[in-house]
């Protein structure tokens, strides 16, 4: 089995949670962005990058299978046999499964009042760059667009509402990653690794 090169970029880093986003990059395969734990004190971030690295992942979607013919049938006595893999591999396709989970979860988006808000990661750039315009005093109201069709003018308290509730939103998304990957990085075997289920 060939190796599968890769580069990683750290992405995001919340000290107060003890924990980072790293985003990895190989030709042809899905970018992953992977939570993991901050490098300890004399660690260096390569070793934690490599240690989450979703090489275990691409492989998993790479793999060559084979079609069974229509109506193909058996039985059997001793079970099907598993191709074995080591904890390091189950805990990084686990961990790359729980990232795109929650990647999926922070950009679903919200509810404010009633009125659907987008939390994607353009959204939060934009709802940044209006808090700050504010702030500075370069407007007093801004025109919104809730779900795709509905305009709203908003005053900068809105905006500060709005902001307020995709924060809280984004924090629950990766309390939640933090949560999981801490299930993952404690199971002592595969089995408990497979056994955590990872809901949307």
């Amino acid at each position: 089995m060939s190796d599968i090169e890769y580069t990683y970029e750290v992405v995001n880093v919340d000290a107060y949670a003890k924990a980072m986003e790293i985003a990895y990059t190989s030709p042809g395969r899905q970018t992953m962005l992977i939570g993991t734990r901050l490098p300890y004190a004399g660690e260096s971030v390569d070793v934690i990058a490599k240690m989450y690295a979703p090489v275990a992942y691409w492989r998993e979607q790479e793999a060559e299978v084979v079609i069974p013919e229509l109506g193909a049938f058996g039985s059997s006595v001793n079970g099907s046999q598993s191709v074995p893999v080591t904890l390091d591999e189950a805990k990084a396709a686990k961990l790359a499964e729980i990232a795109a989970a929650r990647y999926e979860r922070e950009v679903s988006g919200t509810v404010l009042n009633g009125n659907p808000v987008d939390t994607d990661r353009e959204m939060q750039s934009k709802i940044a760059g209006a808090m700050a315009a504010f702030q500075a005093g370069f407007i007093t109201s801004v025109d919104w667009k809730f779900g795709g069709t509905t305009f709203v003018t908003l005053t900068g308290e809105q905006v500060q509402a709005i902001a307020r509730a995709v924060t809280q939103h984004v924090q629950e998304c990766f309390t939640w990653e933090r949560f999981m990957v801490e299930r993952v990085n404690a199971a002592a075997t595969v089995e408990e690794v497979n056994a955590i289920v990872v809901e949307a």
